[in-house]
């Protein structure tokens, strides 16, 4: 391989030598997923298919949605319960009053903004 396509893909070492790495890293991989596939059984999700021109197919059934544990309905409910009922508006208010920051935005086009009917151009 050229030494600038090396150079360009920050490879130190022989081209060769790191595809053989991949390659390993990847067979292993694969077999691992073999194996889990094998130990789910009927249960597994994925389902490996091997094409009539020799490639694998992985085919991947629709997950549906786990339902909500008990606790989870409880503990919603619970927190809901507990935070106060109030307008998001009315909360920025209030927290700007301790703090201020509301003083860091700016207002632009006030004029124009302020004149009935006119509309803003987009940016």
């Amino acid at each position: 391989m050229r030494e600038d396509v090396l150079a360009g893909l920050s490879l130190q070492e022989d081209a060769e030598e790191h595809l053989r790495e991949l390659t390993a890293v990847l067979d292993a991989a694969w077999k691992q997923m073999a194996e889990r596939l094998e130990e789910a059984g009927a249960d597994a999700k994925i389902s490996i298919e091997v094409q009539p021109s020799g490639r694998a197919k992985l085919n991947v059934e629709e997950l549906h949605a786990v339902g909500e544990p008990k606790s989870l309905v409880w503990l919603r409910s619970r927190v809901e319960k507990m935070l106060p009922k109030i307008d998001l508006p009315d909360l920025l208010f209030e927290v700007h009053a301790w703090t201020g920051f509301l003083d860091a935005f700016a207002v632009r086009r006030v004029a124009a903004a302020a004149r009935p009917g006119r509309r803003q151009p987009r940016r």
